[in-house]
């Protein structure tokens, strides 16, 4: 095992015994022993991405196209787009609109699902590409 692992392996055991001492913790404790267990974990930025790109590949990503699969085959789907400035903006100017486009079940769906996607251009095109 290389060092890299070893020390990966070390940082998932120590978040695993400090998730186990969640079910015996009140919230403030619970929270002092995750910074306490974070203090000795500096990962560099690359792991760092590295964790958020598996995890979203893994997890959010399944969990989001089941979702919009889910919502395509409501009965009465709805979607709403509002217009929004995005502050910092790569290569915009914070003036330029974006949209924000909300996909919902009805109120009285037996799977309720809200989706939000942001977008540059207006919801005609996006709700061909949802």
């Amino acid at each position: 095992m290389s060092l890299r692992e070893t020390a990966q392996a070390d940082i998932i055991v120590r978040l695993g015994s400090a998730v186990l001492k969640i079910h015996n913790s009140t919230s403030y404790s619970l929270i002092k022993n995750f910074i306490k267990v974070l203090e000795n974990v500096r990962p560099n930025l690359a792991t760092m991405s590295n964790w958020i790109m598996v995890t979203s590949r893994n997890w959010l990503m399944p969990l989001t196209n089941l979702m919009r699969q889910k919502l395509i085959e409501e009965k009465y789907p709805h979607s709403d787009e509002t217009p929004v400035r995005i502050l910092m903006e790569p290569e915009r100017k914070n003036a330029s609109e974006s949209y924000m486009c909300v996909y919902s079940t009805y109120a009285d769906s037996q799977t309720p699902i809200d989706c939000l996607t942001i977008r540059l251009q207006k919801v005609e095109i996006v709700q061909r590409n949802f």
